[in-house]
């Protein structure tokens, strides 16, 4: 069916005529009518898969060689799904816009944020950066089609390997399949954020912009501890991972990853390097977890950052005189002091203990923007001391 010439089947001509205005034979017009079954198709069957399939598979891979620039012998060989084909009629048929094809024959899904790092020189930058060992189990986040999932099977004993997608689940499969990385993958199908993290020694991976904040505090949260992460992260996220006090960039995801952790800018990726290209461009940091970690209740320590930061500029006399933040300080306090047996004086004042604890340190003309971590547990303990908490 290869030889033959790369022309329309005689349904796609009827079909072809009726949208231009002119009139279809009486027999494509007989065989465009659709049963209501037909018409209701959904974007994984766009058309029925009838036993006539086989007889026009010829002329639907000439006419998909013809729209998207792929030669019929590539898409023969590679045994392209059923769904390109189908993407083809519905282009046709229906005079929709065909997706942009992909010259290996996948269609990336920007929602997934699937950016595939190309270049060979940055994937080996991030996997020497890491300084893996032949013991160590490596988790990797989105790993596409597999170019640093090879590179890192080459240096250490295991990679656990988490992806969303099934396609590039099964291209990664297809890809190490026969060989003697097979037995050292693990494959995770399913949204990381949603999963119970397994034990792994490190971390290396380029992954989805969109969940770049809570994946890092998954991963500074997750026990045992990991020795370091390797990640590419876009450039402005990364710029506030490393931030310092007065720095522009400097923010509540700064100072709360720093408390967890150290934090170093390894190096600048452009857009280019990967397929298809960002809008952004990207850095790659490497993140060490402190261990041990540093005593102190980090719910009660994100409350205090959430209201310092909310206006980083703004004072801290002001921003704890706004009467929301007085609600929720004096809700804490009273369920702190019920949960420990402590009597509440029926004249206590919220506004007045809160400036009694700001006086005393100082803290009323400070700013969170110029203020370090030291100063953030400092404030904390002062607060507790007056029974008033965050969490």
């Amino acid at each position: 069916c290869l030889e033959q010439e790369p022309t329309c089947p005689e349904p796609l001509k009827g079909a072809e005529a009726e949208r231009k205005g002119g009139k279809a034979d009486e027999g494509c017009s007989k065989a465009n009518v659709q049963s209501e079954s037909e018409k209701e198709w959904s974007r994984a069957q766009i058309w029925p898969i009838t036993a006539e399939w086989n007889e026009t598979t010829g002329q639907l891979l000439a006419l998909l060689s013809h729209l998207t620039g792929i030669t019929v012998l590539q898409l023969y060989r590679d045994k392209v799904s059923p769904l390109l084909p189908c993407l083809a009629i519905q282009h046709l048929y229906f005079g929709q816009k065909l997706p942009k094809v992909q010259a290996a024959g996948i269609l990336f899904n920007k929602n997934f944020g699937q950016h595939i790092l190309k270049n060979p020189l940055i994937i080996q930058g991030m996997v020497d950066k890491s300084a893996l060992r032949p013991t160590d189990v490596c988790l990797e986040v989105g790993p596409g089609t597999g170019n640093m999932t090879v590179k890192l099977l080459e240096r250490v004993k295991k990679v656990i390997a988490c992806e969303i997608d099934p396609r590039l689940v099964a291209e990664l499969q297809k890809r190490v399949q026969g060989t003697h990385f097979q037995s050292k993958l693990q494959i995770m199908i399913g949204d990381i954020l949603k999963t119970d993290l397994p034990f792994f020694d490190i971390c290396v991976a380029n992954i989805p912009y969109q969940i770049s904040s809570p994946l890092v505090f998954k991963l500074l949260l997750h026990r045992p501890f990991f020795r370091c992460a390797v990640l590419m992260f876009q450039r402005e996220f990364a710029q506030r991972l490393v931030a310092k006090p007065g720095d522009k960039m400097y923010c509540r995801l700064s100072i709360n990853t720093q408390l967890l952790a150290r934090v170093d800018l390894l190096m600048k990726v452009g857009k280019n390097n990967f397929r298809p290209p960002p809008k952004v461009e990207s850095s790659v940091v490497r993140i060490e977890p402190r261990n041990p970690p540093p005593p102190v209740n980090f719910k009660e320590w994100d409350g205090l950052t959430r209201i310092a930061f909310n206006r980083k500029n703004k004072t801290l006399g002001a921003a704890f005189k706004q009467s929301l933040v007085l609600d929720i300080l004096k809700r804490n306090h009273s369920i702190f002091c019920s949960l420990m047996n402590i009597s509440v004086p029926e004249d206590f004042d919220i506004k007045q203990t809160v400036g009694v604890v700001l006086k005393k340190g100082n803290w009323e003309t400070r700013r969170a923007r110029t203020m370090d971590i030291d100063d953030f547990l400092t404030l904390l303990c002062d607060f507790n001391e007056q029974k008033i908490h965050f969490s």
